[in-house]
């Protein structure tokens, strides 16, 4: 299961590069909206094969759950990144790892010393990785921090979410279709145009950064967190899922042309090494 996680951190990795792939053409709202709605038409299949009109009603509320959840958290992402470089974002947004726990403490749920001692070690990692200059804290970073609130409620939610449901892959449906509505409902209000693109870009790398968002990181990356927070704690997953930041460092210097000097490459190492030492003691229920 944990591999399962890696696996999904690398689809979320190389988000990053379908994101960026993506901007020239939609902007982030649009991007966000475009991404859970072709997820949801192209799970219609699949909810055809699976008669989901049928599913007991306790799944559409746990995916309407962690659906807003999830909405929430990419909303204020995209709102604190208009007043906070990306950098500060990526850096704030993955202190959900350290609210995880903290809201597992308070839910009297056991969190082993040592396991905060790796969640310093790799938020720290970030750090290097992002080649921080921390300034005074502005408005853009405590959006990005009500973001990280929301991813860390999504994580503590999944793991609820998972002990019930009967499919995690129809469940994981539902909460892209909730995604999508909410979605739509912003790009309403801001009058976010969605459909003005040249007929070139149907060809070109935006929309493969969108096929990519929806099928990669959309259906099959959140399938899998439900899949395996069926066994994993959310602190672990939520530590594990850091993975993502140097996946998204590999990607961008392997279709992005960009470079990491020696401390970012530290950086890359100090997450994966907290991550490893995390994983090996699982058993210990760190």
């Amino acid at each position: 299961m944990i591999a399962l996680l890696i696996f999904a951190a690398a689809l979320w990795g190389f988000g990053f590069i379908a994101v960026k792939w993506m901007l020239p053409v939609w902007d982030p709202m649009a991007s966000y909206f475009l991404r859970f709605l072709l997820a949801s038409i192209l799970m219609i299949p699949f909810f055809i094969w699976k008669k989901s009109w049928n599913r007991k009603s306790n799944e559409f509320k746990y995916a309407l759950l962690t659906g807003s959840l999830l909405g929430l958290a990419q909303i204020f992402q995209t709102w604190g990144l208009k007043y906070t470089t990306s950098a500060k974002s990526g850096f704030i947004t993955t202190l959900y790892v350290m609210i995880v726990p903290l809201i597992m403490l308070i839910q009297r749920h056991r969190v082993n010393l040592r396991f905060w001692s790796y969640c310093f070690s790799a938020i720290f990692g970030i750090f290097l990785l992002g080649n921080l200059n921390l300034e005074s804290f502005n408005i853009g970073d405590f959006l990005s921090l009500i973001c990280a609130f929301f991813f860390a409620l999504h994580i503590i939610f999944i793991e609820k979410a998972s002990k019930v449901i009967t499919d995690p892959i129809e469940f994981n449906g539902f909460q892209n279709i909730v995604c999508a509505i909410i979605g739509l409902a912003i790009v309403l209000v801001l009058d976010t145009p969605i459909i003005d693109v040249n007929l070139s870009s149907f060809i070109s790398r935006p929309v493969f950064g969108l096929i990519f968002l929806a099928l990669g990181s959309s259906i099959i990356a959140f399938s899998i967190q439900v899949i395996a927070q069926k066994t994993i704690k959310p602190h672990l997953a939520g530590l594990i899922f850091l993975m993502e930041s140097p996946f998204a460092a590999l990607f961008g210097i392997l279709f992005l042309s960009e470079e990491l000097n020696l401390i970012q490459v530290f950086g890359c190492l100090l997450i994966i090494f907290s991550i490893f030492q995390a994983s090996i003691t699982k058993k210990e229920e760190t």
